[in-house]
Parts: structure tokens; C-alpha cells; sequence
């Protein structure tokens, strides 16, 4: 509240009083100037600018809630008898050092209700967490990937961005497919009923081309046609297995199509085959890796994979919130899942290390630090999903966000 006080101690003059802000103590009535009828105001301009008042905190201790969430911050609970917590480094830790020093204000660390950001509560229409601390003025600021939305914008104003990131998912690492299979992967399995059914036919396709021509019109004896037959689709085979065999007739029309049976077997199926099985030997082949939202929607209805958010989390609410393949993925979750919420991203990332039907949706950024604590081998990252912004979270109404905005150099 804004409080102008005049008074008129004396004939043609006049004190003027004004709530005026500080950035280290309660705000009160103080006597910022003089006016009289001779020399008019005392002091110009009579109330000192916002950006001046807020440059210097004199060393003033602000209340900020950290929460557990690498690489951001590093947070070690019960560290000992006599600390409930401790925090022991991360980016947004020495953003807010660098922030500290040149605004001059000291900070002091808290353990929010819940250890989360929080959302809104239906029931009361307030907000729990760290967001309800801010709402209620019982701290002063966040820093530690605090995301933007439009629901948290209503009751807590946001700074520059600290970080643009981009939604992804972290599943196991595929698994190496069984070697037992090795001679019939290198063609997908819709060639193979082709290949079979090229060795079924090309050889009544020879007899047919080699005996009704000769009924029509005899050339040579034929002593008989179960053995011609026989011998033609024998030697067929013979070819698509690249083995020698005898002719069994040495007319023009056999000898063009057995030239033709050949160069295919030789050049289009075998030679294909052998370069297809000698890529797959010496990289042996592994499952097929989950890319994007939709392959994961296929496997959560065929394979029984499950997927995990954090509680509280932008990416949990774009899933319960969303429409298309967010909202069809959060319908399978719920009709699937008995449990689909976990408290930190860290705790998803070792449900997906320890289960190869686990995946867990959260910032790319985030996931990508976590892949490289727990071991890269062990995990398959997504495709980006989509953008999202992170910023220091401020009570509503922040005077000094301005002068928070001027540190974005850092």
C-alpha cells in the first residue's frame, strides 16, 4: 500500500511523508521533503526511482525453498543429526550465489512442504508446495528448473528464462535380438513367403516350359514325366541354393530361363542376403529403439510398457492436460497403471535401469545429466518432444524482478 501523509507544522509550509520502500527493512512512513511558499520542494524529484532502491539489499536475508533435482541442485537430506538437509552444489546453486553478490542480500535455504513445486488444490483453490509458499508470501523467491505455465503465471511472476528445454523420454537401452534367428533376419519377414513361394513355382514353371511344347510338338522322348518333373524342380533348387546340377533339358527356352533363374538367384536374393547376414554378424542386431510418442503408444498397448512422470511436474500436467497423443498416452496410463507418478526424475531414471518396460517422460536436459550418472549404456533417449521454459519464480507483484531481469548475462 501506497501512503502519502502532509502536514503543516507552520504558516506556508508543508512535510511530506511517504511509505517509502526499502530493500532490507519494513516499509514506513518516513519524511522524504519539504516545500514552501518561497523556495518550493527541497529535494528532486521528491520519491526516489524503483531501479535505485533495489540495487543494494544491504545484506537482507531472503527466504528460498530448494528442492533435490540434478544437475540443478544437489540436495542431501539428513545429512546430519543437526541439519534435516543440505545442499551441496548445482547450476541454479551458483546463479543464485552470482545473483546474491551483486544485489548484496544473503539467503537462507528451506525444506518446502511436500519437497515439490506444487500445484493447485481443487478442494481449497490454493496451491501447495513451493508455489503455495510463494503465494502466500512465506518466501521470497525459487530458482531450480521451476517450468512455465500458464497456470503457475496466476499466481507467481517468473523471471528471464534460466533454461529452454525440450520434453523427452528415457527408455531402456534395446536389447540384442537372439542370434538363434540370425540366418532368417537379414530380410524382413514379408520377403520370405516371396522366397518360398519363388522356389514352389519356378519349378513346375521349368517342366511346364520344357514338356508342353514338347507334347505339341515332339522333339525328344520323354520316358517320364513324374521324373522330368522331378529333375526340373530339383535342379531349381539346386540353383537358389548356388550348387551345380544337371540340365534337364537343353532347349533355347530352359537354357534362356535357367540363365535368367540363375542371375537372379546370384545377384538379387543370394548376394543380398550374404551382404544383409554379414552386416548383421558383425553388428549383431538389436530391438527396434522408441523414438517418438507414438511408438510409445504402440508399445504401452502391445507390450504392457509403462510410462512414469514427476508429480507435480510440466510435463505431468501437459499429459493430463493435453489433447491428441498427450491425451491418448494419459488415458493408456490411466487404464494401465496402478502408479504412474514418481517424486524426482532421479527416481524414474532407475525404474527405467532396472526394467526394460519402464519409461519415464521429463526435460531432456535433466534426463540426459541423469543417462550419464546411472551409466549411458543402460538407457535410450527420444527424439524432442517439445519446448519448454524454466525461470526464477517470484511473489506476485516483485519489485525487484527488474533488477533480477538485469542478471540474464549470467
Amino acid at each position: 500500500m501506497r501512503v502519502f501523509a502532509i502536514t503543516n507544522p507552520r504558516l506556508d509550509t508543508f512535510r511530506l511523508y511517504y511509505s517509502q520502500a526499502t530493500s532490507y527493512r519494513k516499509h514506513q512512513l518516513e519524511l522524504i521533503n519539504w516545500w514552501n511558499q518561497d523556495k518550493g520542494l527541497f529535494h528532486h524529484p521528491t520519491l526516489p526511482s524503483k531501479k535505485s532502491v533495489y540495487k543494494d539489499f544491504h545484506g537482507k536475508y531472503l527466504h528460498v525453498p530448494v528442492l533435490h533435482k540434478p544437475p540443478w541442485h544437489f540436495v542431501r537430506y539428513n545429512a546430519s543429526p543437526s541439519k534435516s538437509f543440505e545442499v551441496i552444489g548445482g547450476r541454479d546453486h551458483r546463479i543464485l550465489h552470482l545473483l546474491s553478490k551483486k544485489l548484496n542480500f544473503r539467503f537462507r535455504y528451506s525444506d518446502p512442504p511436500e519437497r515439490s513445486q506444487g500445484s493447485s488444490d481443487s478442494e481449497s483453490g490454493g496451491f501447495n508446495g513451493v508455489l503455495g509458499l510463494l503465494s502466500e508470501r512465506e518466501a521470497d523467491l525459487f530458482i531450480g528448473d521451476m517450468g512455465i505455465t500458464y497456470e503457475r503465471a496466476t499466481v507467481v511472476e517468473f523471471s528471464f528464462i534460466t533454461l529452454a528445454d525440450s520434453g523427452a523420454f528415457v527408455t531402456h537401452a534395446p536389447s540384442r535380438l537372439n542370434e538363434a534367428l540370425a540366418l532368417l533376419r537379414p530380410f524382413q519377414w514379408q520377403v520370405w513367403p516371396a522366397i518360398g513361394l519363388t522356389c514352389i513355382v519356378v519349378g513346375p514353371f521349368l517342366y511346364a516350359l520344357i514338356a508342353l511344347p514338347n507334347i505339341w510338338q515332339p522333339r525328344f522322348p520323354v520316358r517320364s514325366h513324374a521324373r522330368l518333373f522331378f529333375d526340373c524342380t530339383w535342379f531349381t533348387i539346386t540353383i537358389l541354393l548356388k550348387q551345380t546340377g544337371k540340365e534337364p533339358s537343353a532347349t533355347h527356352k530352359a537354357r534362356a530361363f535357367i540363365m535368367l533363374l540363375s542371375i537372379s538367384a546370384t545377384y538379387v536374393i543370394t548376394d543380398m542376403y550374404s551382404a544383409n547376414l554379414t552386416s548383421l554378424l558383425a553388428r549383431p542386431g538389436r530391438e527396434k529403439a522408441i523414438n517418438n510418442l507414438y511408438q510409445l503408444k504402440g508399445v504401452m498397448q502391445s507390450k504392457d510398457f509403462k510410462l512414469f512422470v514427476e508429480k507435480q511436474s510440466p510435463s505431468y500436467g501437459l499429459l493430463e492436460n493435453g489433447s491428441g497423443i498427450y491425451g491418448e498416452i494419459w488415458d493408456e496410463m490411466e487404464r494401465r497403471q496402478n502408479r504412474y507418478a514418481v517424486e524426482s526424475v532421479e527416481e524414474g531414471v532407475k525404474l527405467v535401469r532396472d526394467n526394460k518396460n519402464v519409461a519415464v517422460m521429463a526435460g531432456r536436459e535433466t534426463l540426459y545429466f541423469d543417462i550419464q550418472r546411472f551409466g549411458p549404456k543402460n538407457f535410450h533417449l527420444s527424439e524432442k518432444l517439445n519446448t519448454a521454459y524454466s525461470a526464477i519464480a517470484l511473489q506476485s507483484g516483485c519489485p525487484f524482478i527488474e533488477e533480477i531481469n538485469k542478471m540474464r548475462v549470467f
